[in-house]
């Protein structure tokens, strides 16, 4: 039996590459939800359900999630966010390579949004992004740098919405997704070679017995 293959089995199996590790797409929402649980997570990851900072309040807006009271200053408010926190299990470690999302302002809402991790304790931006004066929806993409590279802790996102044109100003995001890897942490790497290595250790030192046997 060739155990280099099994090997090579056991650890393909365990990796999971380029693919959507959470995803919100508020399939049957009206916007104002206190929570809205993700549509799908992979297997390795467990992730929150979205909710809104204290500083924003709940608005409707179907088929999204949507807040409004967004901070007026051109400055980000540290209250005033949307956001979700995402793990891997334990023994398991993962690479997010990617955030996408969709977004939308009323004629009053946001004219910024930037995306803060707790990677760094929300102290740098990931991205800003203008937003334009319009009621369009936008998509985005934010490629993630090397600091999300083996990240076998817990990630908080936050999307912070500023500089609205008036308190009353509504803004709402949909189609929220991480994309990156899931992968076993090293110790079950060295786990599964001690294992198989172990077997064929131990086979060919019962081949040579036997032979040895058979040959008084």
């Amino acid at each position: 039996m060739n155990y280099t293959y099994i090997l090579c089995a056991l650890l393909s199996v365990e990796v999971v590459q380029g693919a959507i590790v959470v995803e919100y797409l508020f399939d049957g929402s009206d916007g104002s939800e206190d929570a809205f649980a993700p549509s799908r997570v992979l297997e390795g990851v467990t992730s929150s359900a979205m909710v809104r900072g204290s500083g924003v309040s709940a608005r409707a807006g179907s088929e999204a999630f949507a807040g409004g009271t967004w901070t007026t200053a051109s400055e980000l408010d540290a209250s005033d966010y949307f956001s979700f926190t995402l793990a891997p299990d334990v023994g398991t470690s993962m690479t997010l390579t990617q955030f996408d999302f969709d977004e939308r302002r009323s004629g009053s809402g946001p004219t910024a949004w930037t995306l803060k991790t707790s990677v760094d304790s929300f102290t740098e931006s990931v991205f800003t992004f203008s937003i334009p004066d319009t009621a369009d929806t936008r998509s985005h993409t934010v490629v993630l740098s090397t600091s999300f590279e083996n990240i076998s802790g817990a990630v908080e996102f936050r999307l912070f919405g500023h500089g609205a044109e008036s308190s009353s100003g509504t803004w709402r995001i949909d189609n929220v997704s991480i994309t990156g890897t899931v992968v076993p942490e090293p110790w079950e790497y060295g786990m599964v070679c001690a294992v198989v290595c172990g077997a064929v250790w131990w086979k060919r030192r019962k081949n040579m017995i036997c032979s040895r046997l058979n040959a008084i």
